[in-house]
């Protein structure tokens, strides 16, 4: 019979051995940011969060499969060393609404997997990733809250899967979105949508016309005019746009 809590404990330590956080829930209590052995809680608990941000220390090698790992909630692995057999050893966790993972060397076979596998995410964000449109696969059927996809290659091609799942904040700065991706937006729901750096022209920002809710649209480095800006105002003018 497997141990529950030595699995757990096992985890933990090999997550503390490469200069990783977790936080956890006990019986009792919820514990942030636990880095030793000596700072968990005594009898049982559950990992919800494994963390490595900012850690190049971390190898795909030092990490292994685990039980324990399967109650995430969330995979911060934000600049780290991280890659695709590195990640895949969480491809068993199923109740993940977290993943956040850019500038890391994640590509679009693993994340594709964690996506198939977390149909309760939240939040994705893949800034600065080798992603692409194939790692967008499965995303149809979640309901996002925040999506940041900026310096990717993501293309139009995925914009009907992004405009299906995003629900809040819509990050797709410095890709290769254009105005035809654009279209897929009408109806959507955004709070904020950042369009920096892309080929958006007046005609991009025309379409968002047709967006629900939006507060605040950011377009730095982009070619939108004052005059598409005054068009697209007439329809929002309480839309904040940062220029």
């Amino acid at each position: 019979m497997i141990d529950v809590l030595e699995d757990n404990l096992a985890a933990a330590k090999q997550v503390f051995r490469v200069g990783g956080a977790i936080d956890v829930q006990s019986a009792d209590k919820f514990l942030k940011g636990l880095t030793s052995i000596d700072e968990l809680a005594k009898g049982r608990f559950q990992i919800k969060t494994v963390f490595f941000g900012d850690n190049q220390q971390v190898k795909d090698s030092d990490l292994q499969a685990s039980p324990a790992f399967e109650p995430l909630e969330k995979l911060l692995a934000y600049r780290s060393n991280l890659g695709d057999e590195g990640f895949k050893i969480f491809e068993n966790c199923t109740q993940l609404k977290e993943i956040n993972v850019p500038d890391s060397r994640i590509t679009n076979s693993a994340l594709d997997l964690l996506i198939q596998n977390n149909r309760n995410l939240q939040s994705l964000y893949i800034s600065g990733s080798a992603v692409g449109d194939d790692g967008l696969k499965s995303l149809v059927g979640l309901k996002l809250h925040i999506f940041d996809s900026r310096d990717t290659q993501i293309t139009d091609a995925s914009m009907p899967a992004i405009a299906s799942v995003a629900r809040g904040y819509l990050r797709i700065h410095g890709s290769k979105i254009t105005d035809d991706g654009l279209k897929h937006l009408a109806g959507v729901n955004l709070i904020d949508i950042g369009l920096d750096a892309t080929a958006v022209t007046d005609t991009g920002l025309k379409h968002l016309e047709k967006l629900r809710g939006i507060q605040l649209i950011s377009i730095k480095n982009t070619s939108i005019t004052d005059q598409g800006i005054q068009s697209f105002l007439a329809t929002f003018p309480d839309c904040k746009i940062e220029k």
